[in-house]
């Protein structure tokens, strides 16, 4: 981390920078990198709601291996039950093995068995464009289906941050009081040749390029989402209030290369935060979850021999003001 923050600071350097290391340093680094920039939103969504770190109480993700920083320096800090409400949770970890690549597609077409008829997901219109997508939607399900597919799949072990029991328990609380109990369940689909009937309807599978070309058990890739897709269930009016206040909260930051161009698409938090919250003149629905399903194409995405395709899931919960949290182990 030390030497890597070096060069960090020194963007005209990147390309100067080789570092070879060990598969657990690797998950661990990317686990580090996730905490800390969950931390920075932490500190911008705490700066945005006019709070201090002791009205707010700042969170840094807990790890089963590495600890958060020395016990000398804990002082009064303390383990938390946390929330997944305002969160974005997608698979980026499957299994290559056959019987559980079957297991899983069985638990999604069962779950998708209890559905209703879908209907072609619609276009959304957005200041000066639309956004279009390949696929089928649900609206207005049930918690319980989407418990029970949960409950059902299995997610890979390294999936450390998606684990579908977790998520499951979660929803199945949130539901109970009132909340997450209306789901927008969609199945997006994407580019391959290669189809996968869907409630009546042939959805092309999706190309994800494999990052754990070494794995013998596993098929791994950076992002399961695309950018507009959590903004499914968003019109138009929900879509701008996100973006304006994504716009309000743009800063540029040489530390986050992505960020020092103006935003022009509203940011995942604030999607969630309106979806959840609501704004001015656009209503708040803290009961409405956004389930994303993908049929992932393995041999498309390099992985030859295995025809059975990867079921990816992506969850958009909306922001919410509950004190109903679930634990994290």
């Amino acid at each position: 981390m030390q030497m890597g923050r070096w060069f960090g600071y020194r963007p005209a350097y990147l390309d100067l920078c080789r570092l070879y290391t060990t598969e657990d340093l690797v998950d661990w680094f990317e686990h580090i990198a996730d905490a800390a920039e969950e931390l920075r939103s932490e500190f911008d969504y705490m700066t945005d709601s006019g709070l201090t770190p002791r009205d707010y109480g700042l969170k840094v993700k807990s790890h089963p291996v590495l600890m958060v920083t020395s016990p000398l320096k804990m002082r009064t800090g303390r383990t938390l039950y946390l929330s997944f409400s305002g969160e974005l949770v997608e698979t980026v970890a499957f299994f290559k093995n056959k019987e559980k690549l079957q297991s899983n597609l069985i638990a999604f077409e069962t779950f998708l068995s209890t559905l209703s008829t879908p209907q072609p997901i619609p276009d959304q219109a957005r200041p000066g464009h639309t956004d279009k997508w390949n696929g089928v939607i649900w609206k207005n399900v049930s918690a319980q289906p989407v418990i029970e597919f949960l409950r059902a799949y299995k997610t890979h072990p390294d999936s450390r941050k998606v684990r579908s029991d977790l998520l499951s328990d979660f929803i199945e609380k949130m539901s109970l009081s009132g909340e997450l109990n209306s789901w927008t369940v969609a199945v997006i689909g994407g580019s391959v040749k290669t189809t996968q009937k869907v409630s009546g309807y042939s959805i092309k599978r999706m190309k994800r390029s494999n990052n754990a070309l070494d794995s013998e058990d596993k098929y791994s890739i950076g992002r399961l989402l695309s950018p507009p897709d959590e903004a499914i269930d968003l019109d138009e009016d929900a879509w701008t209030a996100a973006l304006l206040n994504t716009q309000n909260a743009w800063k540029p930051d040489p530390a986050r290369k992505r960020e020092r161009k103006y935003p022009e698409v509203p940011s995942g938090p604030y999607i969630r935060r309106i979806r959840g919250q609501g704004a001015e003149g656009i209503a708040a629905h803290p009961e409405r979850g956004v389930l994303l399903l993908y049929i992932l194409d393995l041999e498309a995405s390099g992985i030859n021999g295995i025809s059975t395709p990867a079921i990816g899931f992506g969850i958009s919960f909306p922001a919410s003001n509950s004190q109903n949290l679930s634990p994290m182990s």
